[in-house]
């Protein structure tokens, strides 16, 4: 057998030899989390489908989500780091090739002392290649995609919150408005009591306390109004912010809000698991923790590697080129760890470690993704329960406060009585619009634990844009 022939059955054997080690990462995590068959609050057992921002029907809103998914700073972030992830992935990688570089070296010496100078010129390619026998370097790779791949799941779970921090915010916005308004109809009823007040007043009816109560009243609402005024710049302020915009409290919403929707699929616990991106990204850093454990156990055993140069040596630089004076070597190096003071096995253990971390970081995140949906799934009844007696409470009490005003007009009803029926109205009322904003807070917060996404799939992978 010739040395090329020789040569090229070598490293035909070694290259068979790196793929008997082909590490494959499986990671059983979801047998880790105590899942039940279904959610204790279930509406209803469907399926989970894409698209939840159309339950709303809102262009508008729609609209501020392309915008912010668009200009938002810290989606911005989260794909910046995708684009990390994906380079350390490479790069991890790389290894795995031989490396090959372009080397050349030029030196003139001069002894003196009668001796006369002389150069010496080089030009050739020198190549290394670590043989993976025991699949170091294709475990340190794997983990990196992994890594890579759980980045790009955060980004997309990144932005599905941000979807429903947006949706969230303006429901804020719209739900802060209205409160705005109970505020102002509340100053409005309060400077209509004083009118009547000081009508009864005039005609020597109504005593000096009747008079000092309304007007106490009027400046307590006037009072009221402005911290509503505040509290709905500030969820104008807070929206924008999350649009990218300068927060200027300019954005337009809405001045009511809709009808809540519907009871919506909540799907069964165990899909939940495998659709939601934050849960399938901590699943892969799991797998990504135990590909840096199998690299640790595979960097105690020993390492091949093969070098090979090819190049010209000439004492003239124009016979550098010439192919009489080209010189070739192929060299394999075998190294084996013998004493290392205990690194190498504090890798193995400090990767242990990590894969126990991460495993343990999976199971709370899914316990904490089931508890969202739990708590979502029994918050919408009890809201619904709420409204449904608050709207009553609030009609009831616009009759009384009705009466309660003409008896007072007819003198038989105190001042302290008809403003208490006043306050406990528009007390409900506000109330009221507290628990219909809660209600779609509650029904984003249910489709972002649902994991479903906002925009209806095409084929594409839930969470893309």
């Amino acid at each position: 057998m010739t040395r090329p022939a020789f040569i090229l059955v070598g490293l035909a054997l070694l290259s068979t030899l790196q793929g008997c080690r082909n590490p494959e990462i499986r990671t059983d995590a979801t047998s880790a989390v105590p899942v039940r068959p279904s959610f204790a609050s279930m509406h209803d057992g469907g399926d989970v489908a894409a698209g939840w921002l159309s339950q709303f029907d809102d262009a508008a809103l729609r609209s501020l989500v392309d915008e912010a998914l668009a200009n938002n700073p810290d989606l911005r972030a989260a794909s910046a780091r995708v684009d990390q992830a994906m380079a350390l992935a490479v790069k991890a990688g790389a290894p795995l090739l031989p490396t090959l570089d372009l080397a050349a070296g030029a030196a003139y010496r001069d002894a003196g002392r009668g001796v006369d100078p002389s150069g010496a010129y080089s030009l050739g390619l020198q190549s290394s290649w670590e043989v993976d026998v025991w699949g170091r370097l294709r475990s340190a790779q794997a983990a990196a995609r992994f890594d890579a791949e759980a980045a790009q799941l955060d980004r997309d779970f990144a932005a599905e919150s941000l979807a429903a921090s947006v949706a969230r915010g303006w429901f804020l916005a719209i739900g802060a408005g209205e409160q705005l308004a109970v505020a102002e109809e509340l100053l409005a009823v309060r400077r209509r009591t004083l009118d009547v007040v000081q009508a009864r007043r005039t005609a020597g009816v109504a005593q000096p306390i009747d008079l000092s109560v309304a007007k106490a009243d009027v400046d307590t609402a006037r009072a009221g109004v402005e911290t509503a005024r505040e509290a709905h710049l500030d969820a104008l302020r807070s929206l924008e912010l999350l649009l990218g915009r300068h927060p200027a409290a300019e954005v337009t919403t809405a001045t009511r809000l809709p009808a809540p929707p519907g009871p919506m699929p909540a799907g069964l616990p165990s899909d939940l698991l495998e659709r939601r991106p934050d849960l399938v990204a901590a699943d892969r850093r799991v797998a990504a923790a135990i590909g840096r454990r199998e690299s640790a156990k595979a960097a105690r055993l020993p390492t091949l590697s093969l070098t090979a140069s090819l190049g010209t040596a000439s004492d003239e630089l124009r016979d550098v080129l010439n192919p009489e004076n080209a010189v070739w070597n192929l060299g394999a190096n075998l190294l084996a760890p013998i004493v290392d003071g205990g690194r190498r096995k504090a890798d193995v253990r400090l990767a242990e470690a990590q894969q126990r971390e991460a495993l343990a970081g999976y199971v709370k995140a899914c316990l904490s993704a089931l508890g969202d949906v739990e708590t979502s799934l029994a918050a919408e009844v009890f809201l619904r329960s709420r409204a449904e007696q608050l709207d009553r409470a609030a009609a009831e009490l616009t009759a009384a406060r009705n009466a309660a005003e003409l008896r007072y007009r007819q003198g038989l009803l105190s001042i302290f009585d008809l403003t208490q029926v006043e306050a406990r109205l528009y007390d409900a009322k506000s109330q009221a619009v507290a628990v219909r904003t809660s209600q779609f807070v509650q029904r984003t917060r249910l489709c972002l634990a649902l994991g479903g996404g906002h925009a209806p799939t095409t084929g594409a992978k839930t969470g893309d844009q």
